[in-house]
């Protein structure tokens, strides 16, 4: 009940924060990628942004852009439906089923199946949103399907796997940008509860004012099986320098989580990555990977696909460790749009190419 109180007041005060941070880190990532290309920039609406460069104009609300098509944002959206294209096309993804929200039956026989963990989340969403990993018991599996059911009827339950995950951001085959995505830690002083770090490390990323503030960060049921998995409570006190994941969701990650992959990517990675992408029929895609070794083909490392994500957080590539060598994928992403009706200058070229310091 403490602990409900204080989420409570902390939504409370931040919630403003919040919305504001939603409009303005896209906004400045927009306006920064236009002043590379020499474009120009008009507010129609808030979040809605519209980019004129020699007589051509292309609109962007957030970050959902114009190559997010209708027909393929549906079906990559689509989990289930997503892993059967991806898996007809040669690749591999984790062992799933999909259940409904209230069959306990059914997904405790896929449990029985694997060899646990198991992550739990709903068929449709984003954004890390209703997922829970850890899951072990049929007790945690009950406790997970009621926490996505919130989200959508249908579940998705499927092995969750070792491995490094990797982000990589494709336009058309090309690769703009890759991370590779830790999973959310805290680290103890010795003093404080680890519910007490959760609400500091909340209060520091909003704080910040950047891309970092951009979600909640909060103890939920994946936070609590992550750390039933570490042996610890909230209310546990950690010792001073030892860290613990907090999560196994990496879309809640901070900067120091989330770290710029630079040339030569391997081609084990971009690969796969490529085809998902083309399979689902995605031009500008957020392709996750997980592997436990980059530099060699997923079927050998036991590596998946894990999603093509059609609207992909773009801000998540200037979430990282050191910010001042982020890519700055804004600006490629313009000049693509505004390309096909106007002629992108050498100038504008090499603005690009200067967007990653």
């Amino acid at each position: 009940m403490r602990h409900a109180w204080r989420r409570l007041r902390d939504d409370r005060r931040h919630g403003q924060a919040l919305v504001e941070r939603r409009v303005r880190v896209p906004d400045e990532m927009w306006r920064e990628g236009a002043a590379l290309l020499g474009a120009d920039v008009r507010e129609l609406a808030p979040t809605l942004l519209e980019f004129r460069l020699d007589g051509a104009t292309v609109r962007i609300r957030g970050q959902t852009t114009p190559f997010a098509d209708p027909v393929s944002t549906e079906v990559a959206s689509d989990k289930p439906l997503a892993y059967r294209i991806l898996s007809e096309a040669g690749l591999p993804v984790p062992a799933h089923a999909v259940v409904d929200a209230g069959d306990l039956g059914a997904a405790a026989a896929f449990l029985e199946r694997v060899s646990p963990p198991c992550i739990v989340k709903p068929v449709r969403g984003g954004g890390g949103e209703g997922i829970t990993g850890e899951v072990r018991t049929t007790e945690q599996l009950r406790r997970a399907l009621t926490r996505a059911g919130r989200f959508d009827l249908r579940v998705l339950i499927e092995q969750q796997l070792e491995g490094d995950s990797y982000r990589l951001l494709l336009l058309d085959g090309n690769v703009l940008d890759v991370l590779r995505r830790s999973r959310p830690q805290i680290t103890g002083d010795g003093i404080a509860t680890i519910q007490e770090l959760v609400f500091a490390e909340y209060a520091r990323r909003i704080d910040a004012g950047g891309a970092a503030g951009l979600k909640k960060f909060v103890v939920d049921l994946d936070c609590l099986f992550a750390l039933e998995r570490a042996g610890r409570r909230i209310t546990s006190v950690l010792p001073a320098g030892e860290a613990i994941v907090i999560k196994t969701a990496t879309n809640y990650n901070g900067p120091g989580e989330s770290e710029t992959v630079f040339p030569p990517i391997p081609r084990e990675l971009v690969e796969p990555a490529r085809v998902a992408a083309e399979a689902l029929g995605v031009r500008l895609a957020g392709v996750d990977v997980l592997t436990t070794d980059p530099g060699r083909p997923l079927s050998e490392s036991g590596g998946v696909v894990l999603e093509v994500n059609p609207v992909p957080g773009l801000t998540h590539h200037y979430n990282v460790a050191d910010p001042a060598r982020a890519t700055r994928i804004a600006a490629p992403i313009l000049e693509a749009l505004l390309q096909p009706q106007a002629s992108v200058d050498g100038a504008s070229r090499r603005a690009v190419r200067a967007g990653r310091p």
